[in-house]
């Protein structure tokens, strides 16, 4: 799922960095792909850590604090009030126009 989620949004224009788990994905944002972040999508249900404590950690780094980010899960659980108005939901099976329409909406949101 994650490749056809890469392809898609590839072939819409946009850059993608990817990565297998949220520890993987924290190394990527630490090396210095931060100034470049526009949008996050990740699982509640991730290896090594949760999706929301990937959310925690990236939210106590000021470098992120605006990137919205895009949960697509088939679970929702835990408590999104202190995340702020960058959270959007999209919940799993999804289409893939479903999950377009979101990133747009989030990125021209975050742009505002």
């Amino acid at each position: 799922m994650r490749l056809e989620v890469r392809d898609a949004l590839e072939y819409e224009g946009y850059v993608v960095l990817e990565s297998q788990n949220g520890t993987q994905a924290l190394e990527i944002l630490r090396a210095g792909a931060a100034p470049k972040i526009r949008l996050i999508i990740l699982d509640l249900t991730m290896p090594f850590m949760s999706g929301w404590e990937f959310i925690e950690i990236l939210r106590r780094d000021s470098r992120f604090v605006g990137v919205p980010i895009i949960v697509a899960s088939g679970v929702r659980s835990g408590d999104a009030s202190e995340i702020g108005n960058s959270l959007h939901w999209l919940r799993k099976p999804y289409r893939l126009e479903e999950l377009l329409d979101t990133v747009r909406e989030a990125v021209d949101r975050a742009q505002c």
